[in-house]
Parts: structure tokens; C-alpha cells; sequence
């Protein structure tokens, strides 16, 4: 299975921090082996390196290494998931 849109955000091309033009994507699912899970789901957010993992001002500026930012995305990737299954649900149950 390939990559897949964001389920995030549809501005997939600028960092959702910043709306400056995208350097990485931010898996919002955590661990070893999932991140072709979050790829599969569009589970994901784009961002520049600095925002991601490489602040050269430190780790409160970046994701990565900050625990308040890991958790506060981890949550957004699982209510970005539930709004889509919930979304697709009901939209098979309609028919």
C-alpha cells in the first residue's frame, strides 16, 4: 500500500505550524514498525525540519523530544482517525 493524503489536514504542501512550504511529514501514530500505518491511514501532518526534529533554538520549539507536543499530536492523529471512520461508517451504513 502507498503513502496516502492526509486525513489531518488537507493543506498536505505547508507545515501545519508555520504554513510555510513542507520539508517533512510528522506521523502522528508512535512506535517501531507503525509508520507505514499512519502512511496507510493518512495519518500524518507536514512541517518544517526545524518544527519537527532539528530546532536549532531547542527541543520546546520541535515535536520530537517534547512531550507535551508528542502527546498533544498523538491526540490529534487519533481524533483525525475517528472523525474519518466515524465519517465512512456512516456513510456505508447509508447505503
Amino acid at each position: 500500500m502507498g503513502k496516502h493524503k492526509s486525513i489531518v489536514t488537507k493543506y498536505e504542501n505547508f507545515s501545519a505550524f508555520s504554513g510555510s512550504p513542507k520539508q517533512c511529514e510528522h506521523h502522528l501514530l508512535f512506535g517501531r514498525g507503525i509508520r507505514q500505518l499512519a502512511d496507510d491511514d493518512g495519518i500524518w501532518i507536514p512541517l518544517l525540519d526545524e518544527e519537527h526534529n532539528a530546532s536549532k533554538k531547542g527541543i520546546k520549539f520541535q515535536v520530537h523530544e517534547n512531550p507535551a507536543a508528542e502527546k498533544l499530536s498523538k491526540m490529534c492523529g487519533q481524533l483525525a482517525w475517528e472523525r474519518k471512520y466515524l465519517a465512512d461508517k456512516l456513510a456505508s451504513d447509508e447505503n
